[in-house]
């Protein structure tokens, strides 16, 4: 005869088998999709595309000229502050936001051009 303690633990290892099989790669889909995209026009990422369930996959991030990668996020959690950041494929499509900011520590020089009279050239006023 099982006991009620008995029962609870053999309900709660039949609960982690089961999700541990909802957990792991779907031999028959197989492949699953990572899709990227980025939060400004602050640099360009890479790694979109289909992947094998368990394959090692790495996303990039590239920052533009005056800009710093801030992290990759899945549903606006922090999942990685490399700008390149390598994972397992698991079994679900997955899609990431690269977070990209101004640096606020880029010098900048302001020129005021005057065009000349005859359209042909633009001199120099002031910096």
């Amino acid at each position: 005869m099982i006991n009620k303690t008995s029962k609870k633990f053999l309900t709660l290892i039949l609960i982690l088998f089961f999700s541990f099989l909802l957990i792991s790669c779907d031999s028959e889909k197989g492949e699953y999709r990572v899709t990227l995209s980025r939060n400004i026009n602050g640099g360009t990422v890479s790694g979109n595309g289909t992947y094998k369930c368990d394959k090692s996959v790495t996303i990039k991030a590239t920052p533009s000229t005056g800009y710093e990668f801030d992290g990759w996020y899945e549903k606006n959690k922090l999942v990685s502050e490399k700008n390149n950041y390598t994972f397992k494929m698991p079994a679900k499509d997955l899609l990431y936001l690269a977070k990209f900011k101004a640096k606020t520590d880029t010098p900048y020089k302001v020129e005021h051009y005057l065009e000349n009279v005859d359209n042909t050239k633009y001199t120099l006023y002031e910096t």
